[in-house]
């Protein structure tokens, strides 16, 4: 996986999208979910492969999330950061 400071920034605010819909918005994985996927669709070059990853990895990443861990330290052991 690219680990530039483009990506790591990249994981960083879609974990805390997810992060947010989680514990603020209460939602399930499954709209969780549909809502990153809508990341895939957007035109952004080389990071679609980091949405993609970040998709495939959502249950690690809610686990992590109601572990307490916060963005940052989900995206290094993500290895994205």
């Amino acid at each position: 996986m690219n680990n530039t400071n483009t990506t790591c920034k990249f994981c960083n605010d879609i974990v805390q999208i997810i992060s947010d819909d989680i514990t603020i918005a209460n939602d399930s994985i499954a709209l969780v979910t549909q809502i990153v996927n809508a990341c895939v669709l957007l035109p952004l070059g080389t990071q679609k492969t980091e949405c993609m990853f970040i998709l495939s990895s959502i249950s690690k990443i809610a686990s992590w999330i109601a572990q307490g861990l916060l963005p940052t330290a989900i995206c290094q052991k993500l290895g994205l950061c």
